[in-house]
């Protein structure tokens, strides 16, 4: 988690170290981006764009699967 004030860099740093490790593990990286006012619970989150069909266990049974 990275905290700070509004405009303080956190989403650059961030972008920064995903092109590092990018860079050094190119095909072990998935980068899922959310937006808080966009995704403002768990079920809106999981809710894969890919397949908008999809059910709320086949979501979160592939989130699982792209974290192991």
């Amino acid at each position: 988690m990275l905290l700070g004030p509004r405009g303080c860099g956190k989403n650059a740093v961030l972008e920064l170290v995903i092109e590092e490790v990018l860079k050094e593990y190119p095909d072990t990286l998935s980068v899922i981006k959310l937006n808080g006012l966009l995704h403002s619970n768990d079920n809106c989150a999981l809710k894969v764009h890919l397949d908008n069909l999809a059910s709320f266990d086949d979501n979160t049974q592939f989130m699982i699967s792209m974290l192991k």
